[in-house]
């Protein structure tokens, strides 16, 4: 006995009913009727949701008339108790529909006799009930409810069930589905498939195998789709014994051979009405290039990348802990690949971590660690064009697009050969990839190479392509139209889907792999201007913050004078081929040259000391290095002295500011009681500089005629006078003539002849300078 209600939309039974007349028939999971993202909820009539254990198989029958023949119909097995089992309106569907001509009196009959019915109201309802399914002309055709584990080189035959509203009298006409990565790299042809199983009918699929390991399809896996056959004509031609299929003509909503055109979301508020209209246009009749949403990812067969290793020893390490508050996300978006096909099971001996990237737009990036696979991974030598190459020859252009792709590199396939090496390892197991994962170091060059294939005509004419993003370019706003039109077709025909909220369509000025491109030419964004300026003025305390900064100013590394040499030692710490070296101090691997012994014992240098041939050269170079951007400007470094200068006071005030910042930066320490501010006039490298220009000290003047009225007793004598004098040669007329003399006595290129008295006669020329006579 059990309780009609075509008010409830399941059939119910609770644990006890199942345990007194089904003691012996298993509780299958409703993980197996819905996907895993699917939720059940059933809601009694006070609005309370009803908790299942699962649900069983009962065979159902009718005490009356036609209606004693049984049906198999699912139930769902309640957690709470119930008066009596609830048969609801999918037993009456299944009824109808299984005899639709001989039943459906018997069936009015009875309702109108147990629920105190108008007998036309009765008739009504069953003819709802009736018309509720139509006839299935087309319909998807889905694995079983496990995983199939296909060997290599072997066939399985999958069983696959079909509705039982399909006439079991006529063959099914089943094809592959064609959008599907794991369908496609298997063997599975098309064909007529036998109907089989009276109470349960279902079709089995041959597939095979091909390539050199096993391969798992998951269960409730989209194999195709299979259609009613109207009529099976054979081929009046005896030179043929093909047989002809006609299908009924059905459209299928899973799979759409023609895309329905839509408008894309693409901000064209900059141009006037006239443009505006010409280009929505344009774009509504190429809109297939475009992803309606996140999920619609492009698909590139021609892309198919493959990996060449140095060796065959696999990568194998165990997989990170993944943070606990990510758990669930990080599991949800593996099974959402798994379902996608990007994706499968895997028993490879090869295994990388993964690791989690939160994007700036919030979501979740599965990135898999594959530095142990790069680092043996054979390289692509492809070139990536050179970015001064691309922004050179926009010369000239005053209309630009960018084009971006959605998920650039999973719109491509990994070689079959290849997918083993790419296997990662989870905390719910190993998987490889099917589409191409982000993190392998020849992928770049893979997607180069086909992005140039794809748009060969067109490039260098209206376009050039750069990884993911393809930069449209023309003189006019119809060169423009239709040039972008020929690269969305170009694009289109390959399978690349775009993202239309990251396309700048038909702009004056648009930002291109770093650079501001306009009808002017290229130049930097004054936004990374700004970013730079911010990491300059704080000190990288980690390697990482080295390697960030250096990434980001070698990216413009042609707008900045001498980088080579400037990041070279930088460079050189991070690939660990010299020690940190301080400014000041004297590198780890000099210190031992410079020992020098005494009473106590022999010690080596840390700071650097005065008298080393270098030293000065050194000091030098990293006093320009400090003041790169004021050098010139407000300032002039000489070894340990700065001269600062300026117009007006003001200016004066601000640019000492500036090189007191700077030093300060580099932890440099000035003496106070030897600078020397705010003067109209100060000494500087032996000079009195002033606003009336630059002069010889009166002071050394007088030192000279000192040194001039001794006669000098010995070598040194005569080299610390022509030091002295030297210094002061561009002052001295013909010094050159008149020293070259001494200067060959005092290296021995000449034979003594009375030095002393020759310096002596000598000495009043000296002293009759330029500035001073």
């Amino acid at each position: 006995m059990a309780l009609l209600d075509t008010g409830a939309q399941v059939s119910m039974i609770d644990r006890g009913w199942k345990g007194r007349y089904l003691p012996n028939t298993p509780v299958r999971p409703l993980s197996e009727m819905f996907d895993d993202k699917e939720e059940l909820e059933v809601h009694a009539v006070n609005g309370d949701v009803l908790p299942f254990d699962g649900w069983v198989i009962i065979t159902v029958s009718f005490e009356k008339g036609s209606l004693s023949e049984p049906i198999i119909v699912p139930f769902l097995v309640c957690s709470i108790p119930l008066d009596q089992p609830l048969r609801g309106f999918n037993v009456l569907e299944a009824v109808v529909q299984s005899r639709p001509a001989e039943l459906i009196p018997t069936l009015s009959n009875l309702l109108s006799e147990s629920m105190s019915m108008h007998p036309e109201k009765a008739s009504l309802l069953v003819s709802f009930i009736q018309a509720g399914k139509a006839s299935v002309q087309q319909e998807r055709l889905r694995s079983g409810y496990c995983d199939t584990v296909i060997p290599s080189g072997k066939v399985a035959w999958i069983k696959c069930l079909v509705s039982s509203t399909v006439d079991q009298s006529e063959p099914l006409l089943f094809e592959p589905d064609e959008n599907s990565a794991l369908v496609a790299e298997l063997g599975i042809g098309e064909g007529l498939m036998k109907i089989q199983g009276a109470k349960k009918p279902y079709v089995t699929v041959p597939v095979k195998n091909s390539i050199k390991h096993p391969i798992t399809i998951p269960r409730k896996t989209a194999l195709g789709s299979v259609q009613t056959v109207a009529k099976v004509i054979e081929a009046g031609s005896p030179e043929s014994s093909e047989t002809r299929v006609v299908v009924n003509a059905v459209p299928s909503t899973d799979t759409a051979p023609c895309p329905a055109l839509w408008h894309p979301p693409v901000d064209l508020s900059h141009l006037s009405d006239d443009q505006r209209g010409r280009v929505k246009e344009m774009l509504f009749e190429e809109s297939a290039a475009f992803a309606k949403d996140s999920q619609d990812i492009g698909c590139i067969p021609s892309l198919r990348m493959s990996i060449t290793l140095k060796d065959e020893i696999p990568v194998q390490r165990s997989y990170g802990a993944v943070p606990k508050p990510l758990f669930k996300e990080v599991k949800e978006y593996i099974q959402d690949l798994l379902m996608r096909g990007w994706i499968v099971k895997s028993k490879s001996s090869y295994a990388s971590p993964v690791v989690c990237v939160r994007k700036k737009d919030g979501t979740l990036r599965l990135c898999i660690d594959y530095r142990l696979l790069n680092q043996k991974t054979i390289p692509d030598r492809h070139p990536l064009p050179r970015i001064q190459d691309l922004t050179d020859s926009l010369g000239g252009y005053s209309w630009f697009s960018i084009l971006d792709q959605n998920k650039a590199y999973h719109q491509g396939f990994i070689d079959k050969d290849s997918r083993n090496v790419t296997a990662f390892t989870t905390p719910w197991g190993l998987y490889e990839w099917v589409r191409i994962p982000f993190g392998l170091s020849n992928a770049p060059a893979a997607f180069q190479r086909s992005m140039e294939e794809m748009l060969d005509t067109l490039r260098d004419e209206c376009c050039i392509p750069y990884l993911d993003d393809v930069l449209c370019y023309a003189k006019t706003f119809d060169e423009h139209v239709e040039g972008v039109r020929k690269v969305l077709r170009a694009l289109q025909k390959h399978g690349v889907k775009l993202r239309p909220e990251k396309c700048e369509l038909f702009r004056s000025e648009v930002r291109y792999v770093g650079r501001l491109v306009s009808a002017q030419g290229v130049r930097i964004d004054p936004k990374d201007l700004d970013a730079v300026r911010l990491l300059a003025s704080k000190t990288p305390q980690t390697v990482g913050d080295v390697r960030k900064l250096m990434g980001f100013l070698g990216y413009y590394r042609s707008y900045i004078q001498d980088f080579s040499r400037i990041a070279k030692p930088i460079y050189e710490l991070l690939q660990g081929k010299r020690e940190a070296a301080t400014p000041g101090f004297i590198d780890k691997d000099s210190r031992n040259v410079t020992a020098f012994t005494t009473p106590w014992g022999l010690y080596e240098w840390v700071r650097i000391p005065f008298g080393l041939s270098n030293a000065p050269a050194a000091f030098q170079r990293s006093m320009e290095e400090m003041l790169d951007t004021l050098r010139d400007e407000c300032c002039i470094p000489y070894l340990d002295d700065v001269l600062c200068y300026a117009k007006t006071f003001d200016e004066h005030v601000e640019g000492v500011r500036k090189v007191l910042r700077a030093l300060q930066k580099h932890g440099v320490k000035l003496r106070p009681e030897k600078c020397e501010l705010f003067r109209s006039e100060v000494r500087y490298v032996g000079r009195l500089v002033s606003a009336q220009g630059v002069r010889i000290d009166p002071k050394d003047l007088d030192a000279v005629r000192l040194l001039a009225s001794k006669t000098p007793q010995t070598v040194g004598d005569v080299r610390k006078l022509m030091g002295f004098l030297g210094y002061y040669r561009s002052y001295i007329q013909d010094f050159s003539r008149i020293a070259k003399p001494i200067y060959e006595l005092l290296q021995g290129k000449r034979e003594a002849a009375p030095p002393m008295r020759q310096t002596k006669a000598l000495v009043p020329s000296f002293i009759k300078t330029k500035g001073a006579s």
